[in-house]
């Protein structure tokens, strides 16, 4: 069971596309192995940034650089991708497994299982123990009673909004950073500067144990413990919670939770969701992937991005329906998106997207429309058999193909899709690395 979701982690936070390098040399943009698309949190603008991690643990980054975010020294947005710097500035990030990316902040797991993080700092989301904002380049993430420690033996990260969460091994869950809407899940609404544990329980005076995954949305955050149980806390104003809570609006009690909730589940929703593989949180909405393929999705769906064929907000996961509105989308292996748009790839190496393309976000070349019915179930983008993963910032998307070569498409406003211009783009292509 643990060793097939950490296979599914690690798809869902790299990225993919179904397409051939035509006239591209290779040379330029091999390397890549993971990737993460930012800005797409609540309240997050169209201004985003994309973060990549090659395979000799290096660092890159690209797009909107307000707080630092790029991680490369400045506050100045990049077209094309730039090396993220070490400690101070001097040399280079090495060592890095993974990368997470917030509306304005970065987080980096290294291969020794400490955590670093980069960019806003407004609420302590870099959990370095202080508020200095920015952060122009990369932070260790403090931990330990005292505060005086740091974090380590982390094998799990997700960066929200503007709060960040990490597993430790053993299974324990860490957050910080601001946490207005119970996001913390430390049964308070006070923001941290360094790691508070996640509480768990139906009292909320133990901790959530046995966590092998860790998910951050906009406002909320969820969890899979290793008996395939799904747990979330955070916001719930456009139900994304999952718990069948009815929203108010404010600060009514069933607005968020403060501890983690069950997400309920089954065609009657009084049951359950098992069996959750992976998971993607949107900055109002949530898709999970249980083991036998199937797609699930709830909270806001304003722009179609449940994928449900509707425009209904959902309290409970509904099933993402296959094209046309005929069956259900099956086999899928990785799912993602932004803050109104979602993408996923399935087993055969299809991509399918839907939602909001307002700014050509979904990829299928057909110009921008922000809310068209046509957009409110899945439509098939392309294919290829080498595949990894999918993932979208606001209101862009970004792809990795097992080769290493990185696309990109959508809003490009401030560099956020690498080719070296600030031009939208309706269709897929190649970040320009040099």
């Amino acid at each position: 069971m643990k060793k097939t979701i950490k296979l599914c982690i690690a798809l869902s936070s790299a990225l993919c596309i179904a397409l051939t390098a035509c006239g591209v040399d290779l040379e330029e943009y091999d390397g890549v192995k993971a990737m993460a698309a930012g800005g797409s949190g609540a309240g997050a603008t169209s201004y985003s940034h994309t973060v990549a991690v090659k395979n000799d643990g290096t660092v890159w980054a690209w797009g909107y650089n307000n707080r630092g975010q790029l991680g490369d020294g400045t506050q100045i947005d990049k077209t094309t991708p730039v090396q993220v710097k070490s400690k101070d500035g001097i040399g280079f990030l090495e060592g890095v497994d993974a990368v997470f990316a917030g509306n304005s902040h970065t987080v980096a797991l290294k291969n020794d299982g400490t955590v670093w993080a980069w960019g806003g700092n407004l609420t302590g989301q870099l959990g370095d123990g202080t508020e200095v904002n920015p952060r122009t380049t990369p932070v260790q993430v403090k931990g330990g009673a005292s505060g005086s420690e740091f974090l380590e033996d982390v094998i799990a990260v997700a960066a929200g909004a503007n709060h960040t969460v990490a597993v430790k091994n053993g299974g324990t869950v860490w957050a910080w950073g601001t946490n207005s809407s119970g996001q913390l899940g430390d049964d308070t609404t006070l923001p941290k500067i360094t790691p508070v544990r996640v509480k768990g329980g139906a009292s909320g005076t133990e901790f959530l144990e046995d966590v092998i995954a860790v998910f951050a949305g906009g406002d909320h955050t969820l969890a899979i413990t290793g008996d395939g149980r799904f747990w979330a806390w955070g916001s719930n104003l456009s139900g994304q919670l999952g718990n069948d809570s009815i929203p108010v609006a404010g600060l009514g009690v069933d607005s968020f939770s403060k501890i983690p909730v069950r997400v309920k589940g089954g065609a009657s929703g009084t049951e359950f969701l098992e069996d959750v593989i992976a998971v993607f949180a949107g900055g109002y909405h949530t898709l999970a992937i249980t083991g036998d393929g199937r797609l699930w999705a709830w909270g806001r769906n304003n722009s179609g991005e449940l994928g449900d064929g509707t425009q209904t907000n959902r309290r409970t996961p509904v099933q993402v329906k296959y094209e046309d509105g005929v069956g259900f989308l099956e086999d899928v292996i990785a799912v993602s998106g932004g803050n109104m748009h979602t993408i996923a790839l399935k087993k055969n190496g299809t991509v399918w997207a839907w939602g909001s393309n307002n700014s050509g976000q979904l990829g299928k070349g057909d110009g921008y429309s922000a809310n068209n019915s046509e957009n409110w179930e899945p439509k098939k983008l392309g294919e290829a058999s080498d595949l990894i993963g999918v993932a979208g910032g606001h209101n862009h998307s970004a792809a990795l193909r097992r080769s290493g070569i990185v696309w990109t498409w959508g809003s490009n406003s401030t560099g956020q899709l690498g080719d070296g211009t600030n031009n939208d783009r309706s269709k897929p292509g190649v970040v320009r690395w040099k």
